[in-house]
C-alpha cells in the first residue's frame, strides 16, 4: 500500500455519511487527528478517548504493560495509545469529538439488514456476544417509535409468550487460554475441535441449527 486509493472501501460497508456529517468528521480530523482510538494527554495525565476499552481490556486480562506505546494482550492483540500534549479545553473539546454520533455517520437500512443476516448465519454466536440482535430489532424499531405510542398500541392486546429461540443452558462458562498447548489439551478432555477462531462450545456436544428464519422481519 502506497497511497489512500489503494485502501479499497468494502463493498458491503453499511454506514453513510451525510454531508453536514462528513465536514464535522474533516473538522475533527484536522483539529484533532485520529482519535477513534486510545489517546492519552501526557500535560494533563487524562485518558481522553478510549475509557471503556481501557475498562474492558483490564477486565479480560488485567493490568497490562504499555511497551513503546503498545498495548499487548496474551494473545497476540495489540492496542496502540496515541500520546497527544493538549491543554485541557482542547482535551475536553477532543473527548466529546471522539463520541459524537452525529459525525459518525449512518446505517443504510437495507445494507444493515442483508450484513446482519450473513452474520446471523454463519457465526450465531458471535451475533449474540456483539449483541446485534439488538441493533437489528432497533432499526426496525425506528419508524415505528416516531409515529406511535407504545403504550397506546398495547392496549387491548393479549399476553405474549416468549419463545427462547436459542435454547436454554445450565451454565454459560468462559474460558481463556495462554497458548494453543493450553487449548487443545482442553479440546481432548472434552472430545470436540477447538481452534483459536471458535467462539463457543456446548457440552455435550450438539448440532446448531439455522436460525434464518428467526430474523426479524417488518411486516408492515
Amino acid at each position: 500500500m502506497k497511497k489512500l486509493s489503494d485502501l479499497t472501501p468494502a463493498p458491503y460497508n453499511p454506514r453513510t455519511l451525510s454531508e453536514d456529517a462528513a465536514n464535522g468528521l474533516q473538522t475533527s480530523l484536522s483539529q484533532f487527528g485520529d482519535i477513534a482510538g486510545i489517546v492519552y494527554n501526557k500535560r494533563t495525565g487524562n485518558l481522553v478517548c478510549g475509557h471503556q476499552r481501557i475498562n474492558e481490556l483490564r477486565k479480560i486480562y488485567g493490568d497490562l504493560a504499555i511497551k513503546k506505546d503498545i498495548i499487548i494482550t496474551p494473545n497476540g492483540d495489540t492496542f496502540k495509545v496515541r500520546t497527544v500534549d493538549w491543554p485541557l479545553e482542547r482535551e475536553k473539546a477532543a473527548n466529546i469529538a471522539a463520541n459524537n454520533p452525529h459525525v459518525a455517520g449512518e446505517f443504510d437500512d437495507d445494507a444493515l439488514s442483508a450484513l446482519l443476516k450473513e452474520i446471523l448465519v454463519d457465526d450465531i454466536e458471535l451475533f449474540n456476544e456483539l449483541q446485534f440482535e439488538k441493533l437489528q430489532f432497533e432499526k426496525l424499531l425506528e419508524p415505528v417509535i416516531a409515529n406511535n405510542d407504545p403504550d397506546a398500541e398495547w392496549t387491548g392486546m393479549p399476553d405474549y409468550e416468549h419463545e427462547d429461540i436459542l435454547g436454554s443452558y445450565y451454565a454459560k462458562i468462559i474460558f481463556r487460554f495462554s497458548n494453543e498447548e493450553d487449548l487443545q489439551k482442553f479440546a481432548g478432555l472434552i472430545g470436540q475441535k477447538l481452534t483459536n477462531k471458535t467462539r463457543a462450545a456446548y457440552y455435550p456436544e450438539e448440532e446448531q441449527s439455522d436460525r434464518r428464519n428467526y430474523m426479524y422481519t417488518d411486516e408492515s
